[in-house]
Protein backbone atom coordinates (compact mmCIF):
# COMPACT_ATOMS: atom_id res chain seq x y z
CA UNK A 1 0.00 0.00 0.00
CA UNK A 2 1.54 3.38 -0.46
CA UNK A 3 1.77 6.09 1.71
CA UNK A 4 -0.20 9.46 0.82
CA UNK A 5 1.96 11.98 0.33
CA UNK A 6 1.02 14.66 2.90
CA UNK A 7 0.80 18.46 1.59
CA UNK A 8 3.17 21.12 2.27
CA UNK A 9 1.36 23.84 4.79
CA UNK A 10 3.53 26.66 3.43
CA UNK A 11 2.07 26.12 0.39
CA UNK A 12 -1.15 27.40 1.38
CA UNK A 13 0.02 29.88 3.91
CA UNK A 14 2.75 31.52 0.59
CA UNK A 15 -0.60 31.66 -1.72
CA UNK A 16 -2.49 33.57 1.07
CA UNK A 17 0.28 35.39 1.19
CA UNK A 18 0.62 36.56 -2.10
CA UNK A 19 -3.01 37.17 -2.59
CA UNK A 20 -2.83 39.39 0.82
CA UNK A 21 -0.25 41.20 -0.99
CA UNK A 22 -2.53 42.13 -4.40
CA UNK A 23 -1.89 39.23 -6.45
CA UNK A 24 -4.36 37.42 -8.76
CA UNK A 25 -4.43 34.49 -10.05
CA UNK A 26 -4.48 34.66 -14.01
CA UNK A 27 -7.19 32.47 -15.31
CA UNK A 28 -7.20 28.75 -13.91
CA UNK A 29 -3.17 28.60 -13.34
CA UNK A 30 -1.19 28.41 -10.72
CA UNK A 31 0.41 31.41 -11.70
CA UNK A 32 -0.59 34.99 -9.86
CA UNK A 33 0.14 38.62 -11.12
CA UNK A 34 -0.13 41.72 -9.20
CA UNK A 35 -1.85 43.72 -11.85
CA UNK A 36 -2.60 42.88 -15.53
CA UNK A 37 1.05 42.83 -17.21
CA UNK A 38 2.79 43.23 -14.10
CA UNK A 39 5.04 40.41 -11.71
CA UNK A 40 3.62 36.95 -11.50
CA UNK A 41 4.95 34.59 -9.07
CA UNK A 42 3.91 30.63 -8.45
CA UNK A 43 4.70 28.64 -5.30
CA UNK A 44 5.60 25.38 -6.26
CA UNK A 45 3.35 22.57 -4.89
CA UNK A 46 5.89 20.44 -3.54
CA UNK A 47 8.54 22.63 -1.93
CA UNK A 48 6.68 25.98 -1.18
CA UNK A 49 9.59 28.12 -3.13
CA UNK A 50 8.65 30.68 -4.96
CA UNK A 51 9.66 31.28 -8.86
CA UNK A 52 9.03 34.31 -10.31
CA UNK A 53 8.42 35.75 -13.61
CA UNK A 54 8.55 37.86 -15.81
CA UNK A 55 7.42 39.46 -19.45
CA UNK A 56 9.64 38.05 -22.38
CA UNK A 57 9.11 41.13 -23.48
CA UNK A 58 8.42 44.19 -22.23
CA UNK A 59 7.46 45.95 -25.42
CA UNK A 60 5.42 43.09 -26.66
CA UNK A 61 1.62 43.74 -25.68
CA UNK A 62 0.60 39.51 -26.44
CA UNK A 63 -2.88 40.33 -27.00
CA UNK A 64 -2.36 41.94 -30.68
CA UNK A 65 -0.60 38.98 -31.61
CA UNK A 66 -2.19 37.46 -34.89
CA UNK A 67 0.00 34.77 -35.33
CA UNK A 68 3.44 32.79 -33.96
CA UNK A 69 6.19 30.63 -34.94
CA UNK A 70 9.89 29.59 -33.91
CA UNK A 71 12.26 30.04 -36.57
CA UNK A 72 16.06 30.71 -37.70
CA UNK A 73 17.01 33.75 -36.92
CA UNK A 74 21.37 34.03 -37.16
CA UNK A 75 21.69 30.24 -36.60
CA UNK A 76 19.63 29.69 -33.49
CA UNK A 77 15.96 29.03 -32.90
CA UNK A 78 13.99 32.08 -31.55
CA UNK A 79 10.27 32.94 -31.52
CA UNK A 80 8.66 34.97 -34.61
CA UNK A 81 5.66 36.62 -33.83
CA UNK A 82 3.11 39.27 -36.12
CA UNK A 83 2.23 41.50 -33.82
CA UNK A 84 -0.58 44.04 -35.96
CA UNK A 85 1.50 44.32 -38.75
CA UNK A 86 4.64 44.06 -37.08
CA UNK A 87 7.13 40.85 -37.55
CA UNK A 88 8.79 40.98 -34.50
CA UNK A 89 11.26 38.47 -32.54
CA UNK A 90 10.57 38.73 -28.91
CA UNK A 91 13.15 38.66 -26.21
CA UNK A 92 14.46 39.70 -22.75
CA UNK A 93 16.13 43.03 -24.37
CA UNK A 94 12.79 44.65 -25.82
CA UNK A 95 11.78 43.07 -29.42
CA UNK A 96 14.05 43.00 -32.61
CA UNK A 97 12.46 44.44 -35.99
CA UNK A 98 12.42 41.72 -38.22
CA UNK A 99 12.15 44.02 -41.55
CA UNK A 100 15.38 43.77 -42.45
CA UNK A 101 15.83 40.31 -42.81
CA UNK A 102 16.25 39.26 -46.50
CA UNK A 103 12.91 37.05 -45.92
CA UNK A 104 10.98 39.55 -44.14
CA UNK A 105 8.07 39.40 -46.57
CA UNK A 106 7.95 35.38 -46.82
CA UNK A 107 7.38 35.26 -42.73
CA UNK A 108 5.02 37.67 -42.75
CA UNK A 109 2.93 35.67 -45.62
CA UNK A 110 3.60 32.72 -43.90
CA UNK A 111 2.62 34.22 -40.22
CA UNK A 112 -0.33 35.43 -42.03
CA UNK A 113 -1.49 32.54 -43.33
CA UNK A 114 -1.09 31.16 -39.72
CA UNK A 115 -3.22 33.94 -38.14
CA UNK A 116 -6.19 31.80 -39.78
CA UNK A 117 -5.97 28.90 -37.60
CA UNK A 118 -6.47 29.47 -33.71
CA UNK A 119 -3.51 30.37 -31.45
CA UNK A 120 -3.43 26.94 -29.64
CA UNK A 121 -2.81 25.37 -33.00
CA UNK A 122 -0.05 27.77 -34.07
CA UNK A 123 1.46 27.10 -30.37
CA UNK A 124 1.01 23.29 -30.65
CA UNK A 125 3.16 23.83 -34.89
CA UNK A 126 5.52 25.89 -33.05
CA UNK A 127 6.76 23.16 -30.46
CA UNK A 128 4.87 24.44 -27.26
CA UNK A 129 3.47 21.96 -24.72
CA UNK A 130 0.12 22.49 -22.99
CA UNK A 131 0.93 21.69 -19.56
CA UNK A 132 -0.22 19.14 -18.05
CA UNK A 133 -2.23 20.47 -15.46
CA UNK A 134 -3.36 23.99 -16.80
CA UNK A 135 -4.83 23.45 -20.04
CA UNK A 136 -4.06 27.58 -20.66
CA UNK A 137 -0.95 27.22 -20.00
CA UNK A 138 1.84 26.24 -22.87
CA UNK A 139 5.94 25.70 -22.27
CA UNK A 140 8.69 25.34 -24.61
CA UNK A 141 12.48 25.99 -24.23
CA UNK A 142 14.45 27.30 -27.28
CA UNK A 143 17.54 29.80 -27.60
CA UNK A 144 17.52 33.44 -26.80
CA UNK A 145 20.05 35.68 -28.92
CA UNK A 146 20.15 37.60 -26.08
CA UNK A 147 20.19 35.39 -23.01
CA UNK A 148 22.82 32.89 -24.85
CA UNK A 149 21.08 30.06 -23.25
CA UNK A 150 18.28 28.02 -23.15
CA UNK A 151 15.13 29.71 -22.02
CA UNK A 152 11.64 28.15 -21.15
CA UNK A 153 8.68 30.49 -22.37
CA UNK A 154 5.60 30.11 -20.92
CA UNK A 155 2.38 31.44 -22.87
CA UNK A 156 -0.96 31.81 -21.54
CA UNK A 157 -4.00 32.01 -23.60
CA UNK A 158 -7.51 33.27 -22.67
CA UNK A 159 -10.40 33.27 -24.87
CA UNK A 160 -8.67 32.29 -27.73
CA UNK A 161 -6.03 34.92 -27.63
CA UNK A 162 -2.29 35.68 -25.73
CA UNK A 163 -2.67 37.20 -22.60
CA UNK A 164 0.72 36.65 -21.33
CA UNK A 165 3.88 35.51 -22.84
CA UNK A 166 6.81 35.11 -19.35
CA UNK A 167 9.90 33.59 -18.53
CA UNK A 168 10.95 32.55 -15.39
CA UNK A 169 14.21 34.41 -13.87
CA UNK A 170 16.47 31.16 -13.89
CA UNK A 171 18.81 31.09 -10.29
CA UNK A 172 21.70 32.54 -12.59
CA UNK A 173 19.81 35.86 -12.01
CA UNK A 174 20.36 36.09 -8.26
CA UNK A 175 24.06 34.94 -8.36
CA UNK A 176 25.59 35.46 -5.75
CA UNK A 177 22.36 34.67 -3.92
CA UNK A 178 19.91 32.41 -3.76
CA UNK A 179 16.41 32.17 -4.02
CA UNK A 180 15.09 29.44 -1.77
CA UNK A 181 12.70 27.68 0.55
CA UNK A 182 13.67 30.45 3.19
CA UNK A 183 12.88 33.24 1.07
CA UNK A 184 10.06 35.13 1.74
CA UNK A 185 7.92 37.95 0.06
CA UNK A 186 7.67 41.31 2.17
CA UNK A 187 6.57 44.00 0.23
CA UNK A 188 5.18 44.52 -3.50
CA UNK A 189 5.27 48.11 -5.12
CA UNK A 190 5.34 50.40 -8.49
CA UNK A 191 7.91 52.22 -8.73
CA UNK A 192 8.32 55.51 -11.94
CA UNK A 193 11.05 54.81 -14.68
CA UNK A 194 12.81 57.58 -16.20
CA UNK A 195 9.65 58.28 -18.36
CA UNK A 196 6.06 58.93 -16.88
CA UNK A 197 4.64 56.18 -18.86
CA UNK A 198 7.67 54.05 -17.50
CA UNK A 199 6.31 52.12 -14.56
CA UNK A 200 7.60 48.78 -12.81
CA UNK A 201 6.48 46.30 -10.26
CA UNK A 202 9.22 46.20 -7.06
CA UNK A 203 9.07 42.72 -5.12
CA UNK A 204 11.31 42.61 -1.93
CA UNK A 205 12.74 39.61 -0.35
CA UNK A 206 14.30 38.91 2.70
CA UNK A 207 16.41 35.66 1.88
CA UNK A 208 18.35 34.90 5.19
CA UNK A 209 20.53 37.91 6.74
CA UNK A 210 19.57 39.93 3.33
CA UNK A 211 16.91 41.90 1.57
CA UNK A 212 16.54 42.36 -2.12
CA UNK A 213 14.74 43.73 -4.68
CA UNK A 214 13.35 42.01 -7.95
CA UNK A 215 11.92 43.96 -10.24
CA UNK A 216 10.42 43.88 -14.09
CA UNK A 217 12.54 47.01 -14.92
CA UNK A 218 14.92 45.22 -17.52
CA UNK A 219 13.62 41.94 -18.17
CA UNK A 220 13.96 40.97 -14.31
CA UNK A 221 16.64 43.01 -12.70
CA UNK A 222 18.16 42.62 -8.54
CA UNK A 223 18.88 45.75 -6.69
CA UNK A 224 19.24 47.55 -3.25
CA UNK A 225 20.78 43.84 -1.67
CA UNK A 226 20.65 44.92 1.81
CA UNK A 227 22.23 42.87 4.95
CA UNK A 228 19.28 42.80 7.56
CA UNK A 229 21.41 42.31 10.78
CA UNK A 230 25.31 42.58 11.66
CA UNK A 231 27.18 40.17 9.54
CA UNK A 232 30.23 38.19 10.54
CA UNK A 233 33.64 38.15 8.50
CA UNK A 234 33.10 34.48 7.65
CA UNK A 235 29.15 35.54 6.73
CA UNK A 236 31.28 37.57 4.22
CA UNK A 237 33.55 34.88 3.45
CA UNK A 238 36.27 37.85 4.50
CA UNK A 239 39.57 35.97 3.73
CA UNK A 240 42.58 36.27 5.39
CA UNK A 241 46.15 36.70 3.89
CA UNK A 242 49.04 34.84 4.43
CA UNK A 243 52.52 36.89 5.40
CA UNK A 244 55.23 36.27 3.22
CA UNK A 245 58.88 37.65 3.45
CA UNK A 246 59.78 39.89 0.79
CA UNK A 247 61.45 38.29 -2.30
CA UNK A 248 63.81 41.45 -2.21
CA UNK A 249 64.49 41.61 2.08
CA UNK A 250 63.66 38.58 3.42
CA UNK A 251 63.50 39.93 6.63
CA UNK A 252 60.38 42.00 5.53
CA UNK A 253 57.01 40.21 6.20
CA UNK A 254 54.56 40.91 3.38
CA UNK A 255 51.21 41.02 5.18
CA UNK A 256 52.69 40.49 8.70
CA UNK A 257 54.43 42.67 11.67
CA UNK A 258 57.90 44.41 11.01
CA UNK A 259 60.29 47.05 13.14
CA UNK A 260 60.27 50.51 11.62
CA UNK A 261 64.33 50.04 11.62
CA UNK A 262 63.85 46.93 8.97
CA UNK A 263 61.66 49.37 7.00
CA UNK A 264 64.05 52.29 7.29
CA UNK A 265 66.98 49.67 6.19
CA UNK A 266 64.90 48.85 2.81
CA UNK A 267 66.43 49.41 -0.14
CA UNK A 268 64.13 47.38 -2.35
CA UNK A 269 60.88 45.52 -2.52
CA UNK A 270 59.32 42.32 -4.43
CA UNK A 271 62.29 42.62 -6.54
CA UNK A 272 62.62 46.30 -7.84
CA UNK A 273 64.85 48.90 -6.41
CA UNK A 274 63.24 51.60 -3.82
CA UNK A 275 64.02 54.42 -6.48
CA UNK A 276 62.04 52.67 -9.07
CA UNK A 277 59.04 51.94 -6.77
CA UNK A 278 59.09 55.58 -5.92
CA UNK A 279 59.50 56.86 -9.30
CA UNK A 280 55.95 54.69 -10.24
CA UNK A 281 54.60 56.56 -7.30
CA UNK A 282 55.01 60.21 -8.19
CA UNK A 283 51.87 61.90 -10.09
CA UNK A 284 52.18 61.48 -13.62
CA UNK A 285 49.89 62.24 -16.55
CA UNK A 286 51.73 59.77 -19.61
CA UNK A 287 52.34 56.76 -17.38
CA UNK A 288 50.78 53.26 -17.53
CA UNK A 289 47.86 53.59 -15.38
CA UNK A 290 48.22 49.85 -14.35
CA UNK A 291 51.41 50.81 -12.87
CA UNK A 292 51.22 54.60 -12.01
CA UNK A 293 48.49 57.54 -11.01
CA UNK A 294 47.96 60.77 -12.54
CA UNK A 295 47.26 61.90 -8.51
CA UNK A 296 50.34 59.61 -7.22
CA UNK A 297 51.19 57.90 -4.54
CA UNK A 298 53.86 59.93 -3.17
CA UNK A 299 54.10 63.62 -3.25
CA UNK A 300 56.46 65.57 -5.29
CA UNK A 301 60.00 64.87 -2.72
CA UNK A 302 58.58 62.12 -0.36
CA UNK A 303 60.00 59.00 0.47
CA UNK A 304 58.65 56.36 0.49
CA UNK A 305 60.23 54.65 3.42
CA UNK A 306 60.10 57.43 5.37
CA UNK A 307 56.31 57.66 4.65
CA UNK A 308 56.11 54.01 5.60
CA UNK A 309 58.38 53.88 9.04
CA UNK A 310 56.35 57.03 10.40
CA UNK A 311 52.51 54.92 9.75
CA UNK A 312 54.52 51.84 11.16
CA UNK A 313 55.53 54.03 14.12
CA UNK A 314 51.60 55.10 14.39
CA UNK A 315 49.76 52.09 14.08
CA UNK A 316 52.48 49.87 16.47
CA UNK A 317 51.76 52.46 18.89
CA UNK A 318 48.64 51.81 19.80
CA UNK A 319 49.29 47.82 19.75
CA UNK A 320 48.05 47.43 16.86
CA UNK A 321 48.95 46.04 13.04
CA UNK A 322 48.14 47.00 9.14
CA UNK A 323 46.71 43.30 8.89
CA UNK A 324 43.85 45.29 12.16
CA UNK A 325 43.75 48.64 10.33
CA UNK A 326 42.99 47.10 6.79
CA UNK A 327 40.20 44.28 8.34
CA UNK A 328 37.25 46.90 7.87
CA UNK A 329 37.98 48.05 4.85
CA UNK A 330 38.42 43.85 3.43
CA UNK A 331 34.93 44.07 5.07
CA UNK A 332 33.60 46.96 3.34
CA UNK A 333 35.11 45.29 -0.22
CA UNK A 334 33.23 41.86 0.35
CA UNK A 335 29.87 44.39 0.22
CA UNK A 336 31.21 45.32 -3.14
CA UNK A 337 31.99 41.97 -4.65
CA UNK A 338 29.29 40.42 -3.66
CA UNK A 339 27.04 42.90 -5.73
CA UNK A 340 24.91 44.54 -2.51
CA UNK A 341 24.01 48.39 -2.26
CA UNK A 342 21.05 50.00 -4.40
CA UNK A 343 21.84 51.62 -7.85
CA UNK A 344 21.54 55.38 -7.43
CA UNK A 345 20.81 56.81 -11.32
CA UNK A 346 24.28 57.43 -11.87
CA UNK A 347 24.99 54.57 -12.89
CA UNK A 348 28.10 52.97 -11.34
CA UNK A 349 26.83 54.12 -7.64
CA UNK A 350 25.62 52.03 -5.12
CA UNK A 351 24.77 52.18 -1.46
CA UNK A 352 24.94 49.86 1.00
CA UNK A 353 24.08 49.96 4.58
CA UNK A 354 25.56 47.89 7.05
CA UNK A 355 26.02 47.47 10.88
CA UNK A 356 29.96 46.52 12.06
CA UNK A 357 30.80 46.63 15.78
CA UNK A 358 27.66 47.98 16.79
CA UNK A 359 27.51 51.18 14.79
CA UNK A 360 25.47 52.01 11.54
CA UNK A 361 26.99 52.47 7.82
CA UNK A 362 26.61 54.12 4.69
CA UNK A 363 29.06 52.54 2.21
CA UNK A 364 28.71 54.14 -0.95
CA UNK A 365 30.93 52.63 -4.04
CA UNK A 366 31.71 54.09 -7.51
CA UNK A 367 32.38 51.81 -10.39
CA UNK A 368 35.66 53.30 -12.32
CA UNK A 369 35.99 52.74 -16.56
CA UNK A 370 39.50 51.93 -16.26
CA UNK A 371 41.38 50.20 -12.96
CA UNK A 372 44.49 51.13 -11.00
CA UNK A 373 47.39 48.57 -10.10
CA UNK A 374 49.59 48.46 -7.16
CA UNK A 375 52.85 50.65 -7.51
CA UNK A 376 54.09 47.39 -5.50
CA UNK A 377 53.49 45.18 -8.72
CA UNK A 378 51.83 42.36 -6.32
CA UNK A 379 49.61 41.40 -8.90
CA UNK A 380 46.55 43.54 -7.09
CA UNK A 381 44.43 46.39 -8.74
CA UNK A 382 41.64 47.62 -8.28
CA UNK A 383 38.61 49.39 -10.50
CA UNK A 384 36.15 51.29 -7.99
CA UNK A 385 36.62 53.80 -5.05
CA UNK A 386 34.69 53.82 -1.50
CA UNK A 387 33.17 56.07 0.98
CA UNK A 388 31.70 54.80 3.96
CA UNK A 389 30.31 57.06 6.51
CA UNK A 390 29.84 56.06 10.26
CA UNK A 391 26.09 57.12 10.91
CA UNK A 392 26.56 56.87 14.64
CA UNK A 393 29.65 59.24 15.12
CA UNK A 394 29.63 61.10 11.60
CA UNK A 395 32.88 60.11 10.77
CA UNK A 396 34.07 59.75 6.93
CA UNK A 397 36.68 58.37 4.97
CA UNK A 398 36.71 57.94 1.08
CA UNK A 399 39.60 55.85 -0.88
CA UNK A 400 40.29 53.14 -3.53
CA UNK A 401 39.71 49.60 -3.22
CA UNK A 402 43.76 49.47 -3.30
CA UNK A 403 43.82 50.94 -0.16
CA UNK A 404 42.45 47.57 1.43
CA UNK A 405 45.94 45.56 -0.33
CA UNK A 406 48.67 48.24 0.03
CA UNK A 407 47.77 48.79 3.88
CA UNK A 408 47.55 45.07 4.71
CA UNK A 409 50.01 43.43 2.56
CA UNK A 410 52.77 47.11 2.81
CA UNK A 411 51.70 49.27 5.41
CA UNK A 412 51.16 51.71 2.81
CA UNK A 413 48.43 54.33 3.37
CA UNK A 414 49.81 56.60 0.23
CA UNK A 415 51.96 59.86 0.94
CA UNK A 416 50.72 62.92 2.90
CA UNK A 417 51.71 64.79 -0.16
CA UNK A 418 48.69 62.97 -2.30
CA UNK A 419 45.10 63.76 -2.20
CA UNK A 420 44.41 60.21 -2.25
CA UNK A 421 45.98 59.12 0.85
CA UNK A 422 44.21 57.60 4.20
CA UNK A 423 44.86 58.76 7.68
CA UNK A 424 45.00 55.70 10.10
CA UNK A 425 43.83 58.11 12.52
CA UNK A 426 40.72 58.96 9.80
CA UNK A 427 39.73 55.29 9.96
CA UNK A 428 39.99 54.92 13.94
CA UNK A 429 37.66 57.39 13.83
CA UNK A 430 35.09 55.65 11.19
CA UNK A 431 35.94 52.37 13.18
CA UNK A 432 35.96 52.76 16.89
CA UNK A 433 36.12 49.14 17.97
CA UNK A 434 39.44 49.74 16.58
CA UNK A 435 40.31 52.20 19.43
CA UNK A 436 38.63 49.91 22.27
CA UNK A 437 40.84 47.21 20.75
CA UNK A 438 43.94 49.08 20.77
CA UNK A 439 43.22 50.02 24.34
CA UNK A 440 42.71 46.27 25.10
CA UNK A 441 45.82 45.53 23.49
CA UNK A 442 48.33 48.47 25.38
CA UNK A 443 46.63 48.57 28.68
CA UNK A 444 44.56 51.65 28.65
Amino acid sequence: MTEAIRPNPLVEQRRARIKDLGFNPIGKTNLYQVRDGGMVVSVDPKTARYTFLVDFDRQLYPPHVKALTVADYTGTEALHVLSGDELLMPCIQGGVMLESLSNAESEKTKLNQLSSIPLVDQLAQAGFDKDAQNSDMWKRDFLCQYEGASQEVIVHVEDGNLSRILKPLPPSRYKPHKIDEATEIVEVRQEQGRSWMDKYDVITLHEGYLSLDLSTHIGGRIDNIQPTRELSPQELKVESYSPHPDTSTPEFMVGGVNSTELIRSITAFNGRPLADIEKDMRPTKNGDMAKTSVAGFLGADESLVDVLAQDNDFVRGLGLTHEDMAFPLKYIRRFYELGFGKSRAISGIKDTYFTLGGNKYQLTTTQNLGSQGSPFRDGTFASSIFSVKNLSNGESISGSMLHTDMIERWGFYEGKGTSFRLEPEAILKVFPYLQELSKERVGQ
